[in-house]
């Protein structure tokens, strides 16, 4: 005699319709992964540009400076849109001597500055200290004077 198992009617069966369903949603994702990692890829790296407050190191300014110009020249940071990123950027006394120079400039009837390069200028009048350039020119002698040269010094 032979037995026949009976099973309850669709219990542990899925149709056709769920199972092409559950699939369907499972290569979904696995395109979903895809993307997002082809997108992390091909994405540009975004550069992390430090603060800037007003330090009258004239190393930290110049850094800065040049973190924000490899930054422009690899975004492709159109002239107009330079300064107000790099307003950004300050902190501190930078933004308060920022503020209150182009505040200035407007009671003065001139226009607001906008040029990277005469925001560079007007920083580095302002942060620089007064004597950095003749202290590279002395540094510089004394290393010539020991018959070396920047780059052994560096």
């Amino acid at each position: 005699m032979e037995t026949v198992q009976r099973r309850a009617p669709d219990e542990g069966v899925k149709s056709a319709a769920e199972e092409y369903s559950e699939e369907e949603e499972e290569e979904e994702k696995e395109t979903t992964k895809s993307i997002k990692m082809l997108a992390k890829i091909g994405g540009k790296q975004k550069a992390k540009i430090l603060m800037y407050e007003g330090s009258l190191n004239a190393k930290v300014l110049m850094d800065w400076i040049s973190s924000l110009d490899k930054y422009f020249d690899y975004e492709e940071v159109d002239d107009r849109k330079k300064v107000k990123f790099a307003v950004t950027r300050l902190k501190g006394h930078a933004t308060i001597w920022w503020d209150e120079l182009q505040t200035s400039r407007m009671r003065k009837r001139k226009s607001k500055i906008g040029q990277w390069d005469k925001m560079v200028s007007k920083m580095k009048a302002k942060f620089m200290p007064k004597d950095y350039l003749l202290n590279l020119f002395k540094q510089l002698q004394n290393l010539r004077k020991k018959g070396m040269s920047v780059k052994e010094y560096t």
